[in-house]
């Protein structure tokens, strides 16, 4: 049976696949998940919740490594080679992975939350519906996050507020999809957190499953995107709980290929274990680290020498990420969260406890006894500092281009990008139109889903 129930959901699975989907019918007879027992078999399946996140091309669009012209020629996925350009690519004859992949965690999502409201909640089912409901409620939020992350018009674009993303409430293909504006898209978003915070579980066990930790950590992320400050710094509080554990980097060796854990196993800093579904640009064949951001770390930061490769080249390859291989981990992790604290308190005033929550990640980032702490420091310093070491940190997680959004369309920083490739110049302008991805062609032409301008 359950061979049965996992090929009729990959049948309705693979129609998201198609950029058409959003209008794609499908056969109302083929098997699908119908029992708690069966929802609870497809949340299992950590190639579709926990693989393929929708990253690509804003990892490829985020100023962190650079590509020859030899080793562009070679990318083989199209929305990745030309965001690495900052041109526009409507998947004319081809598809969006990008794009499909999100939508392809929110359909599952979305036949688990239609096949909750036709059980009962009883008594003795209760734990068990809402462990299945909050999972599913996640899943939904963390995708469309991350497609609003690349083809929703950025949080301070007024003047593009109407293009979020369309919001997929329902399972069934013949429904006609709309964009909804940027306001809905993320009220949505932290709608379907909210209501996984209530449900999910306070435990901690696995991270391939979401819990109520797991959805605190999300919704942090989200709101820091969002420029909600205080309430990044509310949630972000729940986060931490006495029980977790950095990671102390002079414990990993810097003669390994990979320098973390296979699969993130053992890594005590993931809290949800996420991954890019190809990102070939950084791979070490392929891209070396932006030289400007080498020269940010200091010679006794173990970083250099565990994130960072020397090739024959006298270049960088990166080798940091969490997910102990080659690929981009878009999960959710320690770190991450010690940053978000440290920044949020500092803005709201309270410089050097923000300052002794870095320091207190910063620590374990160092040669033993090597490291100094950052005190005294003014709240705009100690700002501009926390947001340097959320770069050096997180980079190569695809968490650069929705910082550069925040940066540029929140605070006005003006932040512009360049690049090189086979001697042309490149240039985002800070607040440039490109920053928002566009939608693909067969999806505009079968859907009512507006395209964005150019």
């Amino acid at each position: 049976m359950k061979k049965i129930i996992i090929l009729g959901l990959l049948v309705a699975l693979n129609s998201a696949c198609n950029p058409d989907f959003l209008d794609i019918k499908r056969d109302r007879k083929q098997v699908i998940p119908k029992s708690l027992n069966d929802f609870n078999l497809l949340l299992g399946d950590e190639t579709l919740f926990s693989g393929n996140s929708s990253a690509a091309m804003r990892t490829a669009a985020g100023e962190e490594f650079t590509l020859s012209e030899s080793a562009w020629d070679l990318l083989t996925t199209f929305g990745e080679k030309n965001a690495y350009r900052w041109e526009d690519d409507r998947f004319i004859g081809t598809e969006c992975p990008d794009w499909n992949y999100g939508y392809k965690r929110i359909l599952s999502a979305n036949i688990i939350l239609e096949g909750l409201a036709k059980i009962e909640r009883t008594a003795a089912n209760a734990s068990v519906y809402d462990q299945v409901k909050g999972k599913a409620l996640f899943h939904r939020a963390n995708a469309n996050f991350q497609l609003a992350s690349e083809f929703a018009a950025p949080i301070g674009d007024e003047e593009h507020k109407a293009y979020g993303v369309p919001l997929r409430k329902s399972a069934d293909p013949q429904e006609v999809s709309i964009r909804s504006s940027v306001a809905e898209t993320y009220a949505s978003i932290l709608d379907d957190l909210l209501a996984t915070q209530q449900l999910l579980s306070t435990e901690f066990t696995d991270f391939y499953q979401p819990s109520k930790r797991t959805a605190n950590a999300l919704l942090a992320r989200i709101y820091l995107s969002m420029g909600e400050y205080n309430q990044a710094l509310a949630v972000v509080k729940d986060v931490f709980g006495g029980k977790e554990k950095l990671l102390r980097y002079e414990d990993f060796s810097t003669s390994k290929r990979y320098t973390f854990p296979s699969d993130g196993v053992g890594n005590t800093e993931i809290i949800f274990n996420d991954q890019g579904y190809s990102t070939e640009s950084i791979v070490p064949a392929k891209g070396r680290i932006n030289m400007e951001l080498m020269t940010l770390y200091a010679e006794n930061d173990l970083r250099r020498s565990l994130f960072f490769k020397l090739e024959q080249d006298g270049l960088y390859s990166f080798k940091g990420s969490y997910l102990g291989f080659g690929g981009v981990f878009t999960g959710l992790a320690l770190d991450e969260m010690y940053l978000i604290y440290a920044e949020c308190l500092i803005r709201a005033g309270q410089v050097q406890l923000g300052l002794d929550k870095l320091n207190e990640l910063l620590e374990t980032r160092f040669a033993k006894n090597t490291y100094k702490e950052y005190r005294g420091l003014e709240k705009n310093a100690a700002l501009d500092l926390v947001l340097l070491e959320r770069r050096k940190q997180l980079l190569i997680r695809g968490l650069r281009w929705i910082d550069l959004r925040r940066f540029n369309f929140i605070e006005n920083r003006n932040i512009e990008l360049q690049r090189t490739l086979a001697g042309k110049g490149y240039t985002l302008k800070a607040k440039d139109l490109k920053y928002t991805f566009l939608v693909p062609n067969n999806v505009i032409i079968n859907s009512r889903v507006t395209q964005f301008p150019r």
